[in-house]
């Protein structure tokens, strides 16, 4: 089996643990100090370690490009994150390609990348990486902070994972799902979905009260959730394109278009435009 590293944790992670801040007392403030092969070296050490305990022999380094296509449907997409990388962070990966494929597609994240390469071929692939969101991708999944073995995540769970982030939002991403929907609301919509019904009441803000209705499908209720707090189906639409991670299908790589998940089908989004 080959494994989908995710070189964008697994190089900042090295990069970082080989970087040492210091205050030189010269009044400039500190300075970052960093040996490039040192750091370089622990990038590798990274990722043949995750290799090895994903049961892989090989692997392939995915990457994340500058741009984003979800920034194009949701500006706000990790507005608040800075682009600075650790100083040692572009020569790691330029000493990394030496020895492995580097998978990188301009628009698309390595988590992308992985999601689309992981479900192509049913068990060829383990995509290795410490971010929860590859729990929202059918495939085999390989955590290295958590697991002691690759585990299967099924589609059923993945697309169980996926709405539940698209309700509860990613605040370290920038989009903050549902208003007033959190953990427990959410595992309640999921388990057992139900309309939701405005009932008129003046002593409420709003005018109305919310009361749990008949069963209906999942879609609906996280609708009638939304309409409470506040969202309309077209935005909650794009919270749930923006917390989907790509999956085979899903990217045109010869006409560089994303294909945007909706309730009713794929809707194209042109990558160059």
């Amino acid at each position: 089996m080959l494994a989908l590293i995710d070189g964008d944790l697994a190089i900042y992670r090295a990069t970082v643990a080989a970087q040492t801040t210091i205050d030189t007392g010269d009044g400039l403030g500190v300075t970052d100090i960093v040996d490039p092969d040192q750091a370089a070296r622990a990038a590798f050490r990274t990722i043949k370690d995750w290799t090895k305990r994903a049961g892989c022999s090989s692997a392939i380094v995915c990457l994340s490009s500058g741009d984003n296509f979800r920034k194009k449907i949701f500006p706000a997409y990790k507005a608040n994150r800075t682009s600075e990388k650790p100083a040692a962070y572009q020569y790691a990966i330029e000493q990394i390609a030496s020895e492995y494929k580097l998978y990188r597609e301009p628009g698309l994240e390595a988590d992308d990348l992985m999601g689309i390469a992981g479900t192509s071929e049913a068990g060829q692939f383990v995509i290795v990486s410490t971010d929860k969101d590859m729990r929202t991708i059918p495939g085999i999944v390989f955590n290295p902070d958590k697991d002691k073995r690759p585990r299967p995540v099924r589609l059923a769970l993945a697309d169980h994972n996926w709405m539940a982030q698209t309700m509860m939002g990613d605040t370290v991403d920038g989009y903050g799902g549902i208003p007033m929907v959190g953990e427990t609301i959410a595992r309640d919509i999921l388990t057992r979905p139900h309309r939701l019904n405005a009932i008129p009441n003046k002593k409420n803000k709003s005018g109305f009260s919310w009361k749990k209705g008949d069963p209906c499908s999942l879609w609906e209720s996280m609708c009638d959730y939304a309409e409470k707090g506040g969202m309309s189906v077209d935005e909650l639409i794009v919270q749930a394109q923006v917390s989907r991670i790509l999956r085979n299908g899903e990217f045109d790589q010869a006409a560089r278009v994303v294909k945007l998940w909706t309730p009713t089908g794929y809707r194209d989004l042109p990558l160059d435009d």
